[in-house]
């Protein structure tokens, strides 16, 4: 049985890191790709003696690459953590928090409850609660403008439980519990969740902060 828990976990954690390097491929040739394009804009603007349509368009160029490049910090970041999760789920949640905290200087604090056993929850559990974290991180970061990012884990008989809580900008939630727009990445985690038999509720108004609860059923023993 711990035989199979450790394919298991591997098999997952190979799945992530693929599936992270993928998007970390997408989003360099992505910017690479506008950034060609504007600078080939500003060439024929220069020419043509459009002095301030293209500072214009170089104070675009200059604010997308300013984004990317925290996205890419942030996608490395998510690389080189993946691993971390064959061999300890909180290990690699630690590390994670500890370089999201350096990279944007925003702080985040993390409780782990006394005797919590990662163990609790499967491989292919751990992998999506990692993933949500992750998201809600990134959601923070780009869209709230928080000073504190609390992370807590917690468990009870029947789940382990995982709470985000910011104290940034929130946002208005619509009757059905869905935010504003799709920019938040909410889908991208309640996916996440479905796929695990898990529970997500999301807390959230303008001025408010936002509040991410995710419980995963325990696996059988």
């Amino acid at each position: 049985q711990a035989q199979m828990l450790e394919q298991q976990q591997a098999l997952a954690a190979l799945h992530e890191r693929e599936q992270l390097a993928r998007e970390l491929h997408d989003t360099v040739g992505q910017v690479l790709g506008y950034a060609g394009l504007q600078v080939s804009t500003v060439g024929q603007l220069v020419q043509a003696g459009e002095t301030s349509a293209a500072t214009g368009q170089l104070d675009r160029l200059e604010h997308v690459l300013h984004d990317a490049h925290a996205d890419l910090r942030e996608q490395i970041l998510n690389l080189r953590t993946a691993s971390l999760l064959n061999e300890s789920f909180f290990e690699a949640i630690r590390h994670y928090i500890d370089g999201f905290r350096d990279n944007y200087g925003i702080n985040v604090r993390l409780t782990v409850a006394r005797d919590l056993d990662e163990r609790v929850i499967s491989a292919a559990a751990q992998v999506q609660l990692f993933r949500i974290m992750q998201e809600a991180l990134s959601n923070a970061r780009k869209h709230a403008a928080p000073q504190r990012v609390d992370v807590r884990f917690a468990a009870d008989a029947a789940s382990m439980c995982m709470l985000v809580e910011d104290d940034g900008c929130g946002f208005d939630m619509r009757p059905d519990g869905a935010a504003d727009g799709d920019h938040f990445g909410l889908r991208f985690m309640a996916e996440r969740v479905q796929a695990v038999d898990g529970a997500l509720r999301i807390e959230s108004a303008p001025g408010a902060g936002t509040r991410i609860a995710v419980e995963i059923p325990r696996k059988e023993m």
